[in-house]
């Protein structure tokens, strides 16, 4: 399993290396990931501690995902102006 994950991990970091990705695309990457996060940490939270920690939880995805939109509009905003 260690090896699959290393792996991908060269996988990705050669095609982000790329000329053919933009920082849209890495971007993309980062936010697939944080959103798989969010995701994966209400299931955790829901094994180990029951749905009383959902409300922590949901600032949590709140915030990250409010994060994503301001970075997302700033590159937006970024590459139509470059």
């Amino acid at each position: 399993m260690l090896a699959l994950e290393a792996v991908v991990i060269v996988l990705v970091i050669r095609a982000a290396r790329s000329p053919g990705w933009s920082d849209a695309h890495r971007f993309a990457l980062a936010a697939g990931g944080l959103l798989v996060y969010c995701w994966e940490g209400f299931l955790t939270t829901a094994r180990l501690h029951g749905v009383a920690n959902f409300p922590e939880q949901v600032v949590w995805v709140v915030l990250t995902v409010a994060l994503l939109v301001f970075t997302s509009t700033r590159l937006r905003h970024q590459t139509v102006q470059a």
